[in-house]
């Protein structure tokens, strides 16, 4: 294989981890195959995170699995749809966008859209931005 057909050929893996992570974390909820996909000090932040008691800046596996899954458990269904999956020009950095749809174990709806950029090495997550709308969390709280 040529050196550029193994780099395409790592970027379309690397697609298909970070669309294994959105899937993992929404419609499969599968909380083990979404650690698996993270190194194990992969750093994920949320700038736009809504409540001022959790951090923007989480680090480690367990941190980031814990950040999402702690949410992911108060929802009966959560699916990302419309999700793209671009490639930039710094190896290993993805760019995914999605929107959501979910429903609350308590009653409410949810849905947004999302903007993430990813860092990968080979094929672990290293580095993840999540960047989304927060008046659509606020509201959901009220609904939930």
């Amino acid at each position: 294989m040529t050196k550029g057909k193994a780099a395409m050929s790592e970027v379309l893996d690397q697609k298909a981890v970070v669309t294994a992570f959105i899937h993992k974390l929404g419609r499969e909820c599968d909380e083990a195959g979404f650690a698996a996909l993270l190194a194990d000090e992969v750093v994920g932040e949320t700038p736009s995170e809504p409540d001022p008691g959790r951090p923007e800046r989480f680090e480690g596996r367990e941190a980031v699995v814990d950040r999402y899954f702690s949410r992911r458990s108060a929802m009966s269904s959560l699916d990302f749809l419309d999700v793209r999956v671009l490639s930039t020009d710094q190896p290993g950095v993805l760019v995914l966008t999605c929107r959501s749809e979910g429903v609350y174990e308590a009653g409410g709806t949810y849905a947004n859209r999302y903007a993430w950029v990813f860092t990968l090495e080979g094929l672990e997550i290293v580095g993840l931005q999540e960047f989304f709308d927060p008046k659509p969390v606020n509201r959901a709280r009220g609904q939930a």
